[in-house]
C-alpha cells in the first residue's frame, strides 16, 4: 500500500535532520591532557568511561535526529492509501449532497430524542469532518427551504449553523425521491474529482420505496458517485392515530345537533386503549375511552349542539404516544341561523302532485323554517316559475335549484352564471316532464351549465327490463364523504330508468365527475365557476326516471349536496394536506385589496390582491391546524377557515433493517451504516487513508522524552574527562 503525503511540500523540512549532527560536531569537546605522575590505575577506567560516553552521545544524536525527522514527516501529513473499491472517495475536493429525512415519522420519540434530533446530530458530526472548500448542499425530503443557507455552500461551519435553525420534522409524508433527484443533479454539475450522496433517514419503507427504485434504475450511470445511507431510526412496537373525522349535521343551523365521527387506528401488533376527546374552538367538549384491536381501527362518535353562529374550529385528540404528529385531526364547520334557497322550475307541473317540485319540497321540508312547527330558524325556500325568473332577487340566496327546465335562455343563463361567480351554488336536475327525446338541445340546462354541445348530451330511455344503478363514487368528495353510514349503504339500491348521457370526454378542465352510473356514464358532475359551482345531476328527481326519490338515499343526498354548496360560501374549505399549496378565488362582487392569513401559531402574513392578482395562493401550508384567511376590502373583511392535516398513512410505521435495505440497494452500490461515527470514520479513511500523523507525533514525543532522560541521567554534569594520556 503506497504512502501519500497531504502536504508534500512540508517534506522540505527534512533538511533540518542535519542540524542535530552539525550541532553535535560543533559542540563536541576534546579531553584535556593532565600531567600525572602515574597513570597505571586511571588508564583502565578511562577506556571504559570513554566507550560509555561515546555510546550515549550516539544515542542522543540518533534521538534528536529522529525527533526532527518525525516532526517534519508529521507536518507533511502522511497516510497509507489502502486499496480502493468502486465508489470510494479519493483524495481531493469533494461535492457533498446531504439529504435529511424530515417526514413526520421522524418525530418518533425514543429515549427522549426524536429520530429527527438524531438525524440533525449525525449530519452535524459528518459536516465537522468535511474540510472547508468542499461544496455542500443540504436537502430536506419535505422540500422545505433551510433558513440562512443558499443552494450550496463551501463552508461546512455555515451548514452546521443552518442545521440548528431547522424547526423539527415537517408534517408532510413526502418521500425521498425528489430530494435525491435534486442531490444527484447537483452532483452531476459539480466540477470536483469526488462526489458523495448521503441520506440520513429513519428507514421507513413508505418514504424510501421510491428512492430505492430510482437509485437501482440509475445504478449503471452512477459509478462516479459514492452513496451512503445512514439509519437513525428506532424500532416502535405500536402507534395510534386519528385517521379521519366526519361531521354530519342535517343543515348547518344553530341548535341543530351535529355528529362528529372519528376513526382511530391502531398500527401496532397488540391491542391499545386510548382516550379520545373532542375540542371545539379551543374548549374540550367530550372524552371517551376506546379499545382498539391490534392492526385495526375503531370509530368514536361525539354529539354537539352549536349554540352560536359562526365558524367552528374543531379537533379530535388522542392522548400522547411516541409519535405525536398523528394524534390530532382538525376539522372546520360553519353554523348559521338561516340559509335561503330558490327553486326555479318549469311551471307547467307546479299544480300537479307527483312532480319534481313535490319530491324536492318533501326532501327539504324537515329543515325548512316553520315557526308553527317549532323551527323559527333554518332553511327558507322560495319557489319561482321560469317565467318569473326576471323578478328573482339573486343576491338574497346562497343556493339555487333548477328543476324541470326544458331550456335555459341566454338572459337566464347569464343571471345564473353571475349568481354562481359570486360564490353561490347551483344544483340542477336534467330533463323535464315532456316525453324524453333522444336528440340533444344546445340550450338544455346540462349543456349550458357544463359547456357541452348538442351532440355531447342526449336522453337515454332504458328497456323495461333494464335499469342502471350507481357505480364509481368519489368517496372523498364532500357530498359523499359525510353521508351517514345508512345512506351510504343505500347507494347500491337505487335504480334509474331514464337519464341524460353526457360525453365525459367533452367536459371542460374545470368540470369533474363526482359519481357515475354502473355503465360509466356521469351521474353527478361538478363544475367550478368563479368562486361558486354548478352541481348537475343527469336525471330527474321524479319516479318516472328512477326510484332514488323514494329511497332513503334521496333526502341525505340532497342535504349533503346543498350543504356542500352552502358551506363553501359560508367560509368552509376542503381539508388541505400538510405541506401542499392552497389556492382560492375570492367571492366576486367586492374589490379585495389583500388577504391576511393567520396560521396555527397565530403568525400573520399578508398577501396583496388586486387587478393583477385575483387568486390567493399560499405555496406551502406547513403546520397542521386551523388557518384563518381574511379577505379585506378596506373597512370590511370576509373570514374563511381551512383545516390542514397530516397524511395518517405515514403513521403506519414499517421500518426496514440494515440487511433488508442493503439487499434492496445492492445493484446501486449504496453502503448502509447505523452509526454516524462509523460513517464519518469510513469517509475519513477513504479520503485520507490510514493517517500516520498521530503515530509520528507520538514517536517524536517518545524521542524527546528519551533524549531528556539521557541528557539528565546518563551524561555527567561535570566536564567530561576522556583520552587521558601520559605526558611525555
Amino acid at each position: 500500500m503506497p504512502v501519500v503525503f497531504a502536504n508534500p511540500w512540508m517534506l522540505l523540512a527534512l533538511a533540518a535532520v542535519a542540524l542535530p549532527l552539525v550541532i553535535h560536531l560543533i559542540s563536541r569537546q576534546r579531553a584535556r591532557k593532565l600531567p600525572i605522575s602515574t597513570l597505571r590505575f586511571l588508564l583502565q577506567t578511562d577506556r571504559r568511561t570513554a566507550r560509555k560516553h561515546k555510546l550515549v552521545d550516539l544515542l542522543v544524536l540518533l534521538l534528536r535526529t529522529c525527533l526532527v525527522a518525525f516532526l517534519a514527516l508529521a507536518l507533511a501529513k502522511p497516510y497509507i492509501q489502502p486499496h480502493r473499491k468502486a465508489g470510494d472517495l479519493a483524495p481531493g475536493q469533494t461535492a457533498w449532497a446531504l439529504v435529511l429525512d424530515d417526514s413526520y415519522s421522524t418525530g418518533l420519540v425514543s429515549e427522549s430524542l426524536t429520530s429527527f434530533d438524531r438525524a440533525i446530530a449525525a449530519a452535524g458530526e459528518l459536516l465537522k469532518t468535511i474540510p472547508e472548500g468542499d461544496e455542500i448542499m443540504l436537502l430536506l425530503t419535505s422540500g422545505r427551504k433551510i433558513e440562512g443557507l443558499a443552494a450550496a455552500t463551501y463552508r461546512s461551519a455555515a451548514a452546521v449553523e443552518a442545521l440548528r435553525r431547522i424547526e423539527g420534522p415537517s408534517a408532510t409524508d413526502a418521500t425521498a425521491v425528489s430530494a435525491i433527484e435534486s442531490g444527484l443533479k447537483f452532483l452531476e454539475a459539480a466540477q470536483t474529482p469526488n462526489r458523495a450522496l448521503v441520506l440520513i433517514s429513519d428507514f421507513q419503507e413508505s418514504a424510501l420505496r421510491g428512492a430505492m427504485a430510482l437509485l437501482n434504475e440509475r445504478a449503471p450511470t452512477r459509478k462516479d458517485t459514492a452513496m451512503y445511507w445512514l439509519d437513525v431510526g428506532r424500532p416502535m412496537e405500536s402507534n395510534t392515530a386519528v385517521t379521519s373525522v366526519r361531521v354530519h349535521q342535517a343543515m348547518p343551523f344553530v341548535g341543530l345537533p351535529m355528529r362528529v365521527r372519528a376513526t382511530v387506528a391502531n398500527y401496532g401488533g397488540r391491542p391499545a386503549r386510548q382516550t379520545v376527546s373532542l375540542w371545539i374552538n379551543g374548549s374540550k367538549m367530550e372524552s371517551q375511552e376506546v379499545e382498539i384491536a391490534a392492526d385495526s381501527a375503531s370509530e368514536v362518535e361525539f354529539h354537539h349542539v352549536p349554540a352560536a353562529t359562526g365558524n367552528l374550529a374543531g379537533e379530535v385528540r388522542l392522548e400522547g404516544d411516541a409519535l405525536p404528529a398523528d394524534n390530532r385531526r382538525y376539522f372546520c364547520w360553519h353554523v348559521t341561523s338561516r340559509v335561503q334557497a330558490v327553486v326555479l322550475h318549469g311551471g307547467r307541473e307546479e299544480s300537479g302532485k307527483w312532480n319534481d317540485v313535490f319530491f324536492l319540497r318533501s326532501a327539504l321540508e324537515p329543515v325548512t323554517e316553520d315557526a308553527k312547527a317549532g323551527r323559527p330558524r333554518g332553511l327558507r325556500v322560495d319557489y319561482a316559475a321560469e317565467s318569473a325568473a326576471a323578478s328573482v332577487k339573486w343576491p338574497d340566496y346562497q343556493v339555487a335549484f333548477l328543476v324541470g327546465l326544458e331550456r335555459l335562455t341566454r338572459d337566464l343563463s347569464k343571471q345564473i352564471e353571475s349568481f354562481a361567480r359570486r360564490g353561490s351554488s347551483v344544483i340542477a336536475f336534467a330533463g323535464n316532464g315532456a316525453t324524453p327525446a333522444a336528440a340533444g338541445s344546445p340550450d338544455a340546462p346540462d349543456c349550458v351549465l357544463l359547456g357541452l354541445g348538442a351532440d355531447d348530451a342526449r336522453t337515454v330511455t332504458l328497456d323495461s327490463t333494464a335499469t342502471l344503478s350507481l357505480g364509481e363514487v368519489d368517496e372523498q368528495h364532500p357530498v359523499f364523504r359525510t353521508l351517514s353510514r345508512t345512506a351510504a349503504q343505500n347507494l347500491s339500491t337505487v335504480q334509474f330508468y331514464v337519464y341524460r348521457r353526457l360525453a365525459a370526454a367533452a367536459l371542460s378542465s374545470d368540470a369533474s365527475v363526482v359519481a357515475a352510473y354502473d355503465n360509466g356514464d356521469p351521474f353527478l358532475v361538478e363544475r367550478r365557476v368563479g368562486a361558486g359551482r354548478y352541481l348537475v345531476f343527469t336525471t330527474r328527481c321524479h319516479p318516472d326516471w328512477g326510484n332514488w326519490v323514494v329511497r332513503p338515499l334521496f333526502l341525505p343526498l340532497m342535504y349533503e349536496t346543498m350543504k356542500y354548496g352552502v358551506t363553501s360560501q359560508l367560509g368552509l374549505q376542503a381539508d388541505v394536506a400538510a405541506g401542499s399549496a392552497f389556492r382560492m378565488t375570492p367571492p366576486e362582487g367586492a374589490n379585495y385589496v389583500r388577504a391576511m392569513v393567520k396560521d396555527p401559531e397565530a403568525r400573520l402574513r399578508s398577501y396583496p390582491l388586486g387587478e393583477a392578482r385575483k387568486d390567493l395562493l399560499i405555496e406551502r401550508m406547513e403546520k397542521p391546524g386551523i388557518y384563518q384567511v381574511y379577505f379585506q376590502t378596506g373597512d370590511a373583511e370576509t373570514e374563511i377557515i381551512v383545516a390542514v392535516n397530516v397524511n395518517p398513512e405515514e403513521g403506519r410505521l414499517e421500518r426496514m433493517n440494515e440487511a433488508e435495505v442493503a439487499g434492496k440497494l445492492e445493484p446501486a452500490g449504496v453502503r448502509i451504516y447505523t452509526s454516524p461515527t462509523a460513517l464519518a470514520a469510513s469517509l475519513r479513511r477513504q479520503r485520507e487513508g490510514i493517517a500516520l500523523r498521530a503515530l509520528l507525533l507520538y514517536l517524536a514525543a517518545a524521542c524527546f522524552l528519551g533524549e531528556c532522560f539521557m541528557a539528565n541521567y546518563l551524561i555527567p554534569k561535570n566536564q567530561p574527562v576522556g583520552n587521558l594520556s601520559r605526558e611525555s
